[in-house]
């Protein structure tokens, strides 16, 4: 199964939209920048949300996205160093983690939590740099998706030596993507 959900981290704190609203509204969603990214709290509180939702759905495939025009720079909850335990302990369950970012070095703040450099990349701070970040995450996920579909075994029921493959394989969610590619190996 599938659930989406977004979180808009800012100053006024990390607000979490259910996926029967953010569906709803999706063309309404107006973001307003106002200066700051509590992008710890933000990832903290999108983690224990999905926990919640998918109690129930072990055998979801869950892949959470982060998706910001700055770097962390106002949580009061969250460190950095828990929101890397968060991830790690996620990872181990099968769970993928990407990280796209503009304005800042993603590959650094996307590592400093625990994001791997093949499922980050950084994205041109504008309408067209958005999009076509968005068309590498459909084009990755799309392609990840056949994968899952390919397997019929749900990661909890999956062999160890599966698992790992699974988890190896989320670690370079971008390897589906040409323009995603050239961006990374242009970074090493």
């Amino acid at each position: 199964g599938y659930a989406l959900g977004a979180s808009s981290p800012d100053s006024a704190g990390a607000t979490l939209t259910a996926p029967e609203r953010l569906c709803a509204a999706v063309p309404a969603l107006d973001f307003k920048p106002r200066n700051t990214t509590p992008l710890y709290d933000a990832m903290a509180k999108m983690i224990a949300h999905i926990e919640r939702m998918s109690s129930d759905r072990a055998d979801e495939d869950v892949t959470v996205v982060v998706f910001t025009d700055g770097g962390e720079n106002a949580s009061r909850e969250f460190s950095s160093a828990t929101v890397f335990g968060l991830v790690e302990q996620k990872k181990k369950l099968g769970w993928t983690f990407v990280f796209l970012g503009a304005n800042q070095d993603s590959y650094k703040s996307g590592g400093a939590v625990g994001f791997s450099r093949g499922s980050t990349t950084n994205f041109q701070a504008s309408a067209a740099g958005a999009k076509a970040a968005w068309g590498d995450i459909t084009a990755a996920y799309s392609h990840r998706r056949a994968r899952i579909a390919s397997r019929r075994v749900a990661f909890r029921d999956a062999s160890p030596a599966a698992r790992a493959a699974q988890v190896a394989e989320a670690a370079d969610f971008f390897r589906a993507t040409p323009r995603a590619a050239e961006a990374q190996m242009a970074s090493k």
